[in-house]
């Protein structure tokens, strides 16, 4: 499996804030940063291809940015290439998956959410074995339009709004699907309705076009930390 980590983000709402690392960098109370939080809390199937794509504005960061990465035991090796800005995750998956010179399923994580407890080698199974797209879905106590929502019957994702709350199920920014072929596919026919281009209008997408997009367990906030904010940054920090 592909597993590509989405670091292009200009982190503007940061930097108006008076922030002058990267948000990835920025450390939590065990003097560790978020990164590598991100890296450590999840469990890589063996033979687990990681890209990492940076925005090239992190490029001086880089020597830190390792070893934060080689701190954490990876089963594979890893690649890491930089990118200027994109219009958004879309854009910046769509870079990456071009970057990679395999079919293999393909996981998409962003750069600011700590992903707990979730069992990618079943992830994997299930779209190795047929299933189109994975939704990782968890339930905000506040139900903000900061994510997207999905609407599910069963395992089954029917339905899916970005910044529309149309359910209770939020969208944790971490998606999979069945190939990278697959997601370009999908990523050249999706209606991009916003000024920004989200994962979620290419899983939107593949609704349209009745493929199957499953999201078997809904997660709590415990196991989903979003940090994309600095109000959120410091509400968790300040706990």
């Amino acid at each position: 499996m592909n597993f590509i980590f989405t670091f292009c983000g200009n982190g503007v709402r940061f930097t108006d804030k008076g922030f002058t690392r990267p948000k990835f960098l920025l450390k939590l109370n065990d003097n560790r940063t978020i990164l590598e939080h991100i890296l450590e809390a999840i469990t890589l199937p063996e033979e687990s291809n990681i890209h990492f794509l940076f925005n090239t504005k992190y490029r001086k960061f880089e020597q830190e940015t390792l070893s934060v990465i080689e701190k954490i035991t990876l089963p594979c090796g890893f690649t890491l290439n930089y990118n200027s800005d994109t219009t958004g995750q879309a854009e910046t998956a769509f870079i990456a998956i071009s970057q990679i010179d395999n079919d293999r399923p393909i996981i998409i994580m962003n750069n600011d959410t700590i992903i707990k407890q979730r069992d990618f080698n079943d992830i994997g199974e299930r779209l190795y074995s047929g299933r189109a797209c994975y939704v990782d879905l968890f339930e905000p106590k506040i139900k903000t339009s900061n994510f997207s929502y999905a609407k599910k019957h069963g395992d089954s994702i029917t339905e899916i709004k970005e910044k529309e709350v149309i359910s209770n199920y939020a969208s944790s920014g971490l998606y999979g699907f069945s190939s990278g072929s697959f997601y370009k596919e999908l990523y050249y026919t999706s209606s991009f309705y916003n000024d920004e281009k989200y994962i979620s209008q290419v899983i939107e997408e593949a609704i349209i076009k009745n493929n199957d997009v499953f999201a078997h367990t809904i997660y709590n906030e415990n196991q989903t930390i979003i940090l994309g904010t600095p109000e959120q940054y410091h509400s968790h920090i300040n706990r």
